[in-house]
């Protein structure tokens, strides 16, 4: 009878055990160290899905006439447009949330004076030319900026989140990158597919020295000359983390054909004095140094 009980207890505690083993939940997979270009949803970086103007989001057209649109209130939300032309924002606190921006501008969005924006679920398609978004106090987030010459021209205070930027040159007098800063600090770029296609000069370029308090972290660059142009002196608190780099072709020929692959090399300058480097990998899953090189 003993014997009974001691089965019975044991095979109700076995029960218990399988149904908590079997009704866990699994942990979430690591993301693939290699070829995460081809499977960006899987490796956690934005897509066309998480970018752009949300479903369900109508979008009234509006060509302002008389020259650019310009903000006209602090706080003001600007939303469910579809903008052919170019905004101005003059003010602070400005919110500009599912809109999509095409035309010919110079710079689609731009701050001036006081202003300042926050960009979400925006869409912006340049012509060939022109800058996405320029130039300080701005925050971009699961936007999507394509077909420009520059995609972002950052000043300070600026932060860019979760979002696709694409560029392109449309004569060979254009230079086009995807980020290129200036003089200025308190820049993030956090989370974003950084999507360059050859030929055009870099993912992001630094065009200035005596550039503080830069984080890039956690990113997906792709082509440029170099994809990465760090600064060369007077650099502080400028660190670079966790991102994956398309590799360099092993040749020129292999460069050429594929226009994501970096003419040169995937970055320069980048053991500069002054810049924090750790985590960042190629595609293929090897460590990036910051001297440029593999391991």
């Amino acid at each position: 009878m003993r014997k009974r009980i001691l089965a019975a207890l044991s095979a109700a505690i076995l029960a218990t055990f399988a149904f908590v083993a079997i009704n866990q939940i699994p942990a979430q997979a690591d993301p693939p160290l290699e070829n995460c270009f081809t499977q960006l949803t899987t490796c956690g970086y934005p897509t066309t899905a998480t970018t752009g103007p949300r479903n369900g989001h109508t979008l009234t057209p509006y060509t302002p006439g008389g020259g650019d649109f310009h903000s006209t209130s602090t706080n003001q939300v600007i939303e469910d447009l579809d903008i052919t032309g170019c905004l101005v924002v003059d003010d602070p606190g400005v919110i500009v949330r599912d809109v999509r921006f095409q035309g010919d501008c110079f710079a689609y969005i731009e701050t001036v004076g006081s202003g300042t924006v926050t960009i979400e679920y925006t869409e912006i398609i340049c012509n060939g030319g022109g800058t996405g978004v320029a130039f300080s106090d701005v925050t971009i987030t699961n936007s999507h900026i394509r077909r420009c010459e520059n995609g972002v021209s950052a000043g300070s205070n600026v932060t860019i989140t979760d979002s696709i930027i694409e560029a392109y040159e449309a004569t060979p007098e254009e230079h086009g990158d995807l980020i290129q800063g200036w003089e200025g600090e308190n820049v993030l770029i956090d989370g974003n597919l950084l999507s360059g296609y050859n030929p055009m000069t870099s993912a992001i370029i630094i065009d200035a020295d005596g550039t503080t308090d830069w984080t890039i972290t956690n990113n997906f660059l792709s082509s440029g000359a170099y994809t990465l142009y760090c600064p060369t002196s007077n650099v502080d608190g400028f660190v670079v983390t966790g991102n994956r780099f398309y590799p360099a072709g092993e040749d020129a020929t292999t460069r050429e054909t594929d226009r994501r692959s970096p003419a040169f090399g995937m970055t320069t300058d980048c053991d500069t004095a002054g810049i924090t480097w750790s985590g960042n990998i190629t595609d293929l899953g090897d460590t990036l140094n910051d001297d440029g090189t593999v391991s």
